[in-house]
This record gives structure tokens, sequence and C-alpha cells, in this order.
């Protein structure tokens, strides 16, 4: 009897998306039977926004994370029931607080935690009328869809709101901002209640996961870095036959004249020229600048048709870049205590002539290590700016820095764009994952990889689907991702009513 050979499927991006995909094709039988997996990744660390890096103190190495800091169980449902599987036995959650800061003069600064409320430095701002101010908005955005406000952007609710103009500019947008990722003052006000209400609701216990006038209750932080993820979905991979090709970066992508699978140009490590290989399908989990320029190569016939769906305008990512660093003069000089986990930092902007009190593009966030990870000797920090170079780049950097295009963490961002590119997928055996398909989280990765791995292997199987609460809460993020975001061809129009009804927000990260 002769063997059926095997489907060759190339993932292009070593991120959490890529990873996830080779997980989830290798961790049912009769898949994993069924394929031929390769990996190719431009670096040489897995993990894109979810990798690790270790500084060393005392002979000892300390995971500092890049990019992803926090997780937790209400928006990441189906990560948390992956981490219940055996092979992640290994993987460790520890508690944590989102303590933060925002500093902008000697006297203008306030923090969610009672140190930064009182005293010279934060009088002026954290006031009776702000903080009533910051209730009011709190309790909008929980009660916004019995006020069918639920789709309105805050740049709408702040026309009719009469919100004290303090609370706008010194509490609301750089909550904002250190949410959604950077971003101009426009760009933030685009957000909706819809975004927000899983996070300032009370969902869970503790919680809730944001609030003005108390620390972020309810996130974790892998204990040893989120490579501790990373690794164990690719060392379960590689035990089942999975190819991962580090520092072999994809140029070109396109389909075989015969319409009989697809082409790959990458630099192999093991040759130094780029060579082409041949596969029966293609994933491209990277972001879509990336892609478009992988698919715009003169070989592809199928690009005028693919570029409709992924250009500039159509998915137009923020930059952003990210420091490890030890440089102390990057935070507010006047709040030495430094007792937040993440500090919004405007202190340094340019003060234009209206609008903010200072320059959004030119403000940053930076995450105190020290106060996230037990154990550290030293003060680390993890500054993120919405440039691909720090206006003013920090000191005594322990790694290179690392640059990136990214959508929103919010989830109303770009979802028309999303909602297209079903008409492309698949298209000359070419599929596309990730988080500018889904929501730019660890959640939003793992969700796009197992939505794709249904759709290049028919046989694949949703493997979370149980009657417990988190099962039924995971279940119900990865339907809604297909069949609303993804592939929106159910018909019943329940976006349009409940789209990311529930964990679209990202975890604070990037600066966040």
């Amino acid at each position: 009897m002769t063997d059926i050979a095997k489907k060759k499927i190339c993932i292009i991006g070593g991120g959490a998306t890529g990873v996830s995909l080779l997980w989830c094709l290798t961790s049912q039988e009769t898949i994993r039977n069924q394929v031929e997996l390769t990996l190719l990744h431009d670096v040489g660390t897995l993990g894109g926004h979810s990798r690790t890096e270790y500084p060393v103190f005392g002979g000892k190495p300390y995971p500092v994370d890049v990019g992803v800091q926090f997780v937790c169980p209400l928006l990441y449902p189906n990560t948390y029931k992956m981490l219940e599987r055996p092979e992640f036995r290994d993987v460790v959650l520890a508690d944590g607080q989102i303590k933060l800061s925002a500093t902008f003069t000697p006297d203008l600064n306030w923090g969610n935690f009672p140190a930064y409320q009182s005293g010279p430095r934060f009088a002026k701002l954290y006031t009776p009328e702000n903080v009533l101010a910051a209730e009011r908005f709190q309790s909008d955005v929980v009660t916004a869809p019995v006020e069918h406000r639920f789709s309105q952007t805050i740049g709408e609710y702040l026309k009719t709101a009469q919100l004290p103009e303090a609370f706008v500019d010194y509490f609301l947008m750089p909550y904002l901002s250190i949410l959604n990722g950077y971003g101009d003052d426009e760009q933030l006000k685009l957000a909706t209640f819809e975004d927000l209400w899983p996070i300032f609701t009370p969902l869970m216990t503790p919680g809730p996961l944001a609030a003005f006038t108390q620390p972020g209750l309810g996130w974790q932080r892998f204990r040893d870095g989120s490579a501790s993820w990373i690794d164990a979905m690719a060392t379960y991979a590689r035990g089942y036959g999975a190819r991962i090709l580090v520092n072999a970066p994809a140029h070109a992508v396109w389909p075989d004249p015969s319409g009989q699978g697809v082409w790959v140009t990458f630099g192999d490590p093991l040759h130094p020229a780029a060579m082409a290989h041949k596969f029966d399908a293609v994933v491209l989990t990277t972001d879509m600048t990336t892609n478009r320029e992988q698919l715009d190569n003169p070989k592809n016939p199928l690009y005028s048709n693919q570029q409709a769906y992924i250009s500039e305008e159509k998915f137009p990512l923020n930059p952003g870049s990210c420091y490890i660093h030890q440089d102390a003069s990057v935070l507010a000089p006047y709040i030495s205590t430094r007792d937040e986990v993440v500090q919004f930092t405007a202190c340094y902007s340019y003060k234009p002539t209206n609008g903010l009190p200072y320059d959004m593009s030119t403000t940053y966030s930076t995450y105190l290590v020290q106060n996230m990870l037990p154990g550290l000797p030293e003060p680390v920090y993890v500054s993120m700016y919405g440039a691909y170079d720090a206006p003013k780049p920090p000191g005594l950097q322990l790694f290179p820095p690392v640059k990136w295009r990214h959508g929103r963490f919010l989830g109303s961002f770009m979802v028309d764009s999303k909602r297209g590119l079903h008409n492309i997928q698949g298209l000359g055996n070419v599929w596309f994952a990730g988080n500018n398909t889904t929501m730019d989280s660890e959640e939003g990765a793992l969700v796009s990889a197992m939505v794709i791995a249904g759709k290049v292997c028919p046989d694949w199987e949703y493997p979370f689907y149980g009657l417990d609460p988190r099962s039924l809460e995971a279940t119900a993020m990865y339907e809604l991702m297909k069949d609303e975001m993804m592939f929106p061809l159910s018909g019943f129009g329940l976006w349009r009513h409940a789209h990311h009804w529930r964990a679209m927000a990202g975890a604070p990260r990037r600066p966040a």
C-alpha cells in the first residue's frame, strides 16, 4: 500500500502565531501524520512580540519580555485553556497588578494607587473633580451596552460628555495610550466603548482590569518570560518533526504557474544564498506590511487581487520600538520613589500651542521590571515608543532595540479590513494569520492560528470544547473570530451587533 504524500506547509513568521500554528498542526495525531511543516523566522530567536531577553546579573539570567507583558484569563481564554495541557506544565504564571502613573510637570502627575494620589507632586491633578470624572467615565463604560452606546467612539462621547478638560488631557488620553499602544490623540479617540468595556467592567475577581482610582487587578505574567510559552510550543512541534529555521527571512512568495503549490524564496541558515522551495500551502503570519513585501514580486500574478485587500490604506499599521535598558533618566525626575509598574511619560514631550498640553507622538511608556519580577537585583526598564527610533534613545541599553509595525490593541481598529481578508484567504494556496487578522494579543495570535489550522487541514478539530466556564468562553472567542472576523460568511450579521464584545482589548504592552 502506497503511503499518501504529506501536505508540505510553510509557515512564515516565528512569532506567537507561527509557533502556535506549529503546535496546532502537531498536537493532533491525525493531523501530524498528514503534514510536513517548515517554519521560517527572520531572526535568531523565536517569539516576535512575545519573545524574552535575559540580562545577566551576578551570573544569573533574568527573563525580561519584549512587547507582551501581561495576560489574564478574561481576555485570553484560549491561551489559558492551552496552558492546562501537559506539554505546558512548566509554563508558570505569576500574579500581578497594573500600578500606573502619568507624569507631566513637577506638580502635575497622578497614579492609580494611593502613594501617587496626594502630596505636592499629585494634588493638583488627583483632585475631587477629576476623581469624580474618572468614576463617571468608568460608570459610563460599564453601562454602555444598556444605554445603547456600545459602538460609540470615545471621540463622539467626549463631544457631549462635558468631562473636565484636565481629566481628558491628563487621565483619559494617557490611559488610552497605555492600553492602545501609542497613536496620536485623534487616533486614540477612535476607540469604542465596546473596546473598553471588558477591561473597565469588573467581570472577574479580582478586578476590574483597568481603573483610574485603583490598580488594575486580575493580571498575570509569564513567570519565566513569554519565551517559556513560545519555547514549549516549539519544542513540542519539533518533537513531531516540524522543521524550524531561524535567521531564514522569506523574500518572495508566489504560486506555481501550474496552480499546484507555492514557491518561497528564503535564506536558509545552512546556505547563505537565498533559495526557492516549493510547498503545497504557505501561511503568512507576519504583519501586512511584511506580507506585501513578500507577495509583491514579478512572479506573483495574484498580487493585484491580494493587494486590494492588504494595502497600506487597508492596514495603516503604527510604528513602534522597544528598548530594554538601565537608563533611569527616561523616567520623570521628580517621582523618585518609582513604585509604579508602568509610567506614561510626557514630561520631556514637546508642548504644542493647541490641543493636548503635550505632543502624544513624543510620549512613551516605561515598565519598571524590578516591580514586576521579584528578586531582580538591579533596576531594569522596558521603554516603548510610538516610532521606529526613540526621539532620545535610552542609554545603558542591555540589548539592541526591537522595532515593529502593529495595529491598535483595542479591537475596533481595522475591523472592516480584517473582515475583508476572507476574499483572498487560500487564493493560490496562500493563507493569512496573525494579529492583523484578529486582534493584537497572544490570544489573537493563537486564535488566528487555530482558525487557519482548520482551513489548511480540514480534519483539524478545535481542541477546547467543554462545558466548564473557561471552555465556553474560549469557544465563544474562537467561534466569534472564525465566523464573524476572519471568515464572516455565516450571514447572521452577529458582528454588526456584538463584534469584539469581549476580549478584543490587548493586554497592556507596547507601550502598554
